[in-house]
């Protein structure tokens, strides 16, 4: 599935990877481990928080 990063929700004391990638797209799957998270698709994998973006498709 798709995903567009709509918002940066900061944590402490390190911000998300994406905070300067909103409006971006992503292809994404759910993370199995992780409920509220997304993972990218590829070999260098990353988490999105479900809440900081909107399924595109």
């Amino acid at each position: 599935m798709k995903v567009k990063i709509v918002s940066h929700t900061p944590i402490c004391p390190v911000p998300w990877w994406y905070k300067n990638h909103v409006g971006e797209e992503f292809d994404v799957s759910e993370d199995g481990q992780h409920a509220h998270l997304y993972k990218t698709k590829g070999l260098a994998a990353k988490s999105i928080m479900k809440c900081d973006c909107e399924v595109m498709q």
